[in-house]
């Protein structure tokens, strides 16, 4: 029986991987962005065709393939100027601090499923600073976070110097594609913070009581969940699972995020209960695997019954 299953789980794997490739490569001339944006909503984009996926969604890729192959090359272009002199903008004390954040992300790996060799970290850590000397955006140790997921897709340990180059080059054009998108979130975070609490003390009263009684100060999490997509709170494959919603919606996928915090709490609450302060804060910085296509939709609900009150 185990047996069967895992074929049946490998041929549902095969199919989905069909019907991204169809979308993908099927046309000479375009991509289908609809097609593409349904299926990823509906089913896991497959790990190998991720990157690819991610890049038409992000619009780091053209549909229109003719117009890709010139967008490439301008990217290329401007990938290379982007690397003069970059380092000569930036203050050393911050330059200090992402490093030291880089190599705290590499030690804390084991949550991310993934060891960071030390040119992958080399790599990041190029790419965030490249990314703040020319984006106007106060430093935190979550933008670290949120490249971790994109340094897994699109790894640059790669054979042969232009695969390698190309590795390099979307995963900045992707990290600033997605932080652009965020740009609402990381500087209006304690608005953010304040309207979450409402929905979290409407939706789940008894959670909130509790937290209030075990003093777990919200500024020791909540910031981190809401401004960075739970990069660095959620396993690797939930975090891909649910970028892959993320990606595909949009902007309004982004307005979904807090709901899905909610969801995270509402989901975890009979674990939340039971544990103290110092057990509750190591919980919501280590959060479990989850199914997130459940946590998706048990986040729908939970908009839709927030909405229905009128309490926004």
């Amino acid at each position: 029986a185990a047996s069967r299953g895992r074929e049946r789980e490998r041929e549902e794997v095969r199919r989905r991987e069909e019907e991204y490739l169809e979308i993908l490569h099927e046309s000479e001339t375009h991509v289908d962005l609809v097609r593409l944006t349904q299926l990823c909503l509906a089913t896991r984009v497959p790990d190998k065709l991720r990157a690819e996926a991610w890049k038409y969604l992000l619009g780091v890729s053209r549909a229109e393939k003719l117009d890709d192959e010139r967008h490439v090359k301008r990217m290329e272009k401007d990938y290379v100027e982007l690397e003069r002199d970059w380092a000569l903008t930036l203050d050393a004390d911050l330059i200090r601090r992402v490093k030291h954040d880089i190599k705290s992300f590499g030690r804390a790996g084991a949550h991310m499923a993934r060891d960071a060799s030390a040119h992958a970290l080399v790599q990041m850590e190029q790419v965030v600073l490249r990314y703040l000397a020319y984006h106007p955006v106060a430093y935190t140790r979550g933008l670290v976070s949120l490249l971790g997921p994109l340094a897994h897709v699109y790894p640059t340990e790669r054979s042969g110097e232009q695969r390698r180059r190309d590795g390099e080059r979307d995963l900045y054009y992707c990290y600033e594609a997605v932080l652009g998108q965020l740009s609402a979130h990381l500087t209006g975070s304690d608005s953010l913070v304040a309207t979450f609490n409402t929905m979290f003390k409407h939706a789940l009263p008894e959670l909130y009581s509790y937290f209030e009684d075990e003093a777990v100060n919200a500024n020791d999490w909540l910031p981190s969940w809401l401004c960075f997509l739970l990069a660095g709170e959620l396993p690797l494959q939930s975090v891909l699972r649910l970028w892959d919603v993320y990606f595909a919606e949009g902007g309004p996928g982004f307005e979904l995020h807090p709901f899905v915090c909610l969801a995270l709490l509402q989901l975890s609450i009979e674990e939340l209960l039971e544990l103290d302060n110092v057990e509750i804060r190591w919980y919501l910085h280590h959060l479990p695997f989850m199914d997130m296509d459940h946590v998706l939709a048990t986040a729908r609900n939970i908009c839709d019954d927030i909405l229905a009150t009128n309490l926004l």
